[in-house]
This record gives C-alpha cells, sequence and structure tokens, in this order.
C-alpha cells in the first residue's frame, strides 16, 4: 500500500476500506488470478484510477488484505497460548492453530498448490513484523519452561530466532497438506522432537 499520504480523510480512508473489502470478497469468490483491479474497482464503486492513488498494484492489494488477516491471527494465537498452562501445551497450541489459522486463510483465498508458490513470497513479504512478534512470542513462552523447570536451555532468544526461520522453511507444506490427520501426525511429530530437545532428554 502506497503510505506516502499522511493525514487521509475520511472519504479517503472510506475508499481505502471498501476498495480492501471489496478485494477481499472477490478473491475469496474468484481466487487470486481471475480477479482484476477492474473488478475490485467496480465493486468498491470508485474509479480505477482512484485504486492507483492507494495501492500500487492487485499485488498490493492482496499483501495488505494478508496483512490484514495475519493481524487477526495473531489476536487467534495469542487467545490459544493463553488457555494453556503448561508451557509445552502452548507451544503445541502455537504451532496447531498458526497451521490451521493460515491454512483457512489461504483456503479463503482460492491458493491452490500450483500458485502458492508464486504468491507465498507476497505473503511473506508482509509477514516481517509478524516474524519478529512470533520470535518474542515464543522467546517468552521458552522462558516459562525454564521458570518451571521444564526446559532445560539458554540463549532463549537465539533459540527463538531459530524456531521461527526453521518453521519458515516447513510451512508451505504444512499448510497446504489435504490430510488433516496426516498434519496432525506431522506436527506432532515435529512438536514431539522439539520438545525433547528442549527438556535435555536422550
Amino acid at each position: 500500500m502506497i503510505n506516502y499520504r499522511n493525514n487521509l480523510t475520511p472519504n479517503q480512508n472510506k475508499k481505502i476500506s471498501d476498495i480492501l473489502t471489496a478485494g477481499q470478497l472477490l478473491f475469496a469468490k474468484f481466487g487470486y488470478r481471475k480477479t482484476s483491479v477492474d473488478e475490485i474497482a467496480r465493486n468498491a464503486n470508485v474509479a480505477k484510477g482512484t485504486i492507483y492513488k492507494y495501492f500500487e498494484s492487485k499485488d498490493d492489494i492482496f499483501a495488505t488484505v494478508v496483512k490484514h488477516e495475519r493481524d487477526q491471527i495473531t489476536g487467534i494465537l495469542e487467545e490459544a497460548v493463553k488457555r494453556e498452562s503448561d508451557p509445552v501445551e502452548k507451544i503445541r497450541a502455537f504451532a496447531f492453530t498458526k497451521i490451521s489459522e493460515i491454512r483457512k486463510a489461504i483456503s479463503f483465498h482460492h491458493v491452490t498448490r500450483e500458485i502458492a508458490h508464486e504468491l507465498w513470497p507476497l505473503m511473506n513479504n508482509v509477514q516481517t513484523e509478524f516474524n519478529e512478534w512470533e520470535a518474542v512470542f515464543i522467546n517468552e513462552i521458552l522462558q516459562k519452561g525454564i521458570d518451571s523447570g521444564q526446559f532445560k536451555i539458554k540463549q532463549t532468544e537465539l533459540i527463538a530466532k531459530s524456531l521461527v526461520l526453521t518453521s519458515k522453511a516447513l510451512e508451505l507444506d504444512l499448510v497446504l497438506q489435504q490430510n488433516s490427520n496426516q498434519l496432525k501426525t506431522q506436527i506432532d511429530t515435529l512438536i514431539g522432537i522439539l520438545i525433547w530437545g528442549l527438556a535435555g532428554r536422550d
């Protein structure tokens, strides 16, 4: 989203909101490829030129929609982790909830395996702040595990950042996993390996 315009008027903010709402609905109904800027403009009741005052391209609109969804996922993750008292269960809740919510968002936009690799970098670009938040959040969980005596680790900030980077390598395949039972098994296996390592057991 073009961000050099400050102090937008209520009318300008409404136009941006209408554009994003139209984009979200059209992406959901027709998918990314079949949605055009012309259709977004028509459904938002604005001129096509108006869209380019606030967004550089269809990619930009899509990225902004994904950013809003990312913010929603952050809130859902916080609530899921808060419901658990045990640090191990907090990590499990975080992992399952994150993958499940990302799957919903991608399914919502009809992102298939065929075009996922094309769009994934675009989605990842809007997740920079999310990655930073995720590392801090995981670090807090690790600290609680240390305080309870369940985790025997040092340099939690470094480990948290490493976990975030490692998860990114697996994230796309897990998100696109169609078999829910297999997905659960994969995540459980990964978490099991992680937890045994954190617990310092053989």
